[in-house]
């Protein structure tokens, strides 16, 4: 839209404010109130995002609260386009004060405790919001002491909720709540406290505590993977702050805290010490794109170490098996070490392998778990990865490869004519594995990775 142009006869477009996923945001005036207003046009889309830009009107419009974004206007402009009126908000998201000089602690906790007062309300009218975020939080004050949050765009009502189809992920993958990443359709509340407790612990350590190199490798990690507690990244955590995040991250709905309400309780309560009044030296965390996409500081303290491995298992038997099924549940517990199942999405699910006693002891035997399962996944493609780690460090690594990994196998399975793949019956063994076996198992070596044999595989061995 153009400089002066007037929307619905009452707004006038001053400039250009933000580019979002679903359209643009204007700055404008409120030629009855003459106040300053945030346009938001939808660009030319198809039916669910029309549907999406005006729930989120509907929604805005039943709310009004100083932590949400203040609803004024919604409609279709004289060229068929739909705006939605908003207040202009002065400020900063949260996502660029991490990129730029990061946030301290008590500022952190402040931040956190605007965030859940204005859960709380959206909770208590039945709203879920579905994409807590950095990005979606506009701090507008100095002390961090008001926080708005933005863009219902996903958000969901409770009438609502049959438009939301069970498997169909909505949100940013980051901070999505494991059953939300799971696509699970009965969602709650407390997928918004997950949500939160991701930003918290982003604003606390500097590191988003799910990052990865792709969709894949975050999902994994949302369902798997547990990050470092917060006092080993940064140490002037209290033990209570620590308590609270690392209970708005548990994977399990019904081990979080039970409503926003309770949330906002814990916070206030931290506010009001005298520990958590603002310091100027106090010390600040950024979070940079190299956090945001790979792994773990260097500085993070290094934990206890013994051997763990992930098997990733693929394919189209893994697409129509389901967690509850009992055919799952029974092949996982004949599977010595088996410790944990996920569904991770695309076609892949994950077996975690606990190991006991040495290195080479534990990877013999997570070898020998992957051959028994291979009898009931003949044709799928199946990768072992693990290592002897900090069970922090190692995990987040570990999944890393296996991803990458996963995205080989895909392609030489549709495609096995690509190179010497061995085919059904074999699984693929990252190079530590390899090292690990020491020799114990038949290997062979291709153009495509070192892969484990089974003993009655026509496969020619060599390494």
């Amino acid at each position: 839209m153009r400089r002066g142009e007037i929307v619905a006869k009452r707004y006038r477009i001053e400039s250009a404010a933000a580019e979002g996923g679903m359209g643009t945001v204007y700055r404008g005036v409120d030629l009855k109130t003459h106040l300053s207003v945030a346009v938001k046009v939808l660009r030319p889309a198809g039916n669910d995002d029309v549907e999406r830009f005006v729930r989120e009107a509907a929604l805005l419009a039943t709310v009004e609260h100083a932590r949400i974004v203040k609803y004024i206007d919604h409609g279709e402009t004289s060229h068929g386009m739909h705006f939605l009126v908003m207040e202009w908000v002065e400020g900063r998201t949260l996502a660029d004060l991490l990129a730029s000089e990061g946030v301290n602690i008590p500022e952190a906790v402040c931040a956190a405790l605007s965030v859940a007062e204005g859960l709380e309300v959206l909770h208590a009218t039945g709203i879920i919001h579905r994409d807590i975020k950095p990005r979606n939080l506009m701090v507008t004050d100095p002390s961090f002491a008001s926080v708005k949050i933005l863009d219902l765009g996903v958000a969901r009502s409770e009438e609502q909720a049959s438009l939301t189809r069970t498997g169909y992920m909505v949100g940013s993958a980051g901070y999505l709540a494991p059953e939300h990443a799971r696509g699970v359709k009965d969602l709650d509340g407390r997928s918004d406290l997950f949500s939160l407790g991701c930003v918290l612990y982003e604003c606390l350590s500097g590191d988003a505590p799910f990052a990865g190199t792709g969709m894949l490798s975050v999902r994994t990690k949302l369902l798997v993977w547990d990050p470092p507690p917060l006092q080993t990244l940064n140490p002037d955590v209290s033990s209570e702050l620590e308590r609270l995040v690392s209970g708005l991250l548990q994977k399990d709905p019904e081990r979080r805290p039970r409503s926003a309400t309770v949330v906002v309780e814990r916070l206030r309560a931290l506010t009001e010490r005298d520990g958590m009044r603002r310091k100027r030296n106090e010390r600040r965390f950024a979070t940079t794109e190299a956090t945001r996409t790979v792994a773990r500081p260097s500085t993070l303290k290094s934990g206890p170490t013994e051997p763990i491995f992930m098997l990733f298992i693929g394919g189209q038997e893994a697409d129509q098996l389901t967690e509850d099924s009992v055919e799952t549940r029974d092949r996982l517990a004949a599977i010595p070490g088996a410790s944990r199942f996920d569904f991770i999405g695309d076609g892949w699910f994950v077996i975690t392998l606990t190991g006991n006693g040495p290195l080479p002891d534990a990877a013999a035997s997570a070898a020998q778990s992957a051959l028994t399962l291979r009898k009931s996944f003949l044709e799928e493609p199946m990768i072992l990865i693990g290592e002897e780690s900090d069970l922090a460090l190692g995990f987040d690594a570990m999944i890393e490869r296996g991803v990458a990994l996963s995205a080989v196998e895909s392609r030489y399975a549709l495609f096995p004519e690509l190179s010497a793949h061995p085919g059904s019956g074999a699984v693929r063994l990252d190079e530590k594995v390899v090292t690990a076996l020491n020799g114990r198992f038949a290997l062979k070596r291709s153009q495509s990775g070192v892969y484990l044999v089974a003993p009655d595989s026509t496969a020619e061995v060599g390494v």
